[in-house]
């Protein structure tokens, strides 16, 4: 699992809003799994930035299950500033396409 989240950010040359979402997945199902206090010195040993892995995990878990959402974000950076948007808006986006 840790190779897996290391493999996942060295590939991140494909920024794209689904890789990204991949990507939180992986690092919360191994924080999940690490003991209290261990998974920040994880990530220091891996070279991971704690900033975009706590952004990543965030974006997975509140826009992971919005398909069509993220598709239209296409990008990384896309998906996070989704993040600040209500839950009705995210959910007429993902609905319509568009903004209420």
């Amino acid at each position: 699992m840790i190779n897996d989240a290391k493999r996942a950010f060295e590939e991140q040359s494909d920024t794209s809003a689904a890789r990204f979402i991949a990507i939180g997945r992986v690092l919360q199902a191994l924080k999940d799994g690490s003991p209290h206090g261990s998974f920040g010195p994880l990530l220091e040993d891996l070279g991971l930035d704690h900033g975009r892995a706590s952004r990543a995990m965030a974006c997975a878990r509140r826009l992971g299950h919005h398909k069509r959402l993220i598709a239209a974000a296409g990008s990384a950076s896309k998906l996070i500033e989704f993040l600040a948007l209500d839950d009705d808006v995210l959910a007429a986006l993902e609905k319509t396409g568009r903004l209420p």
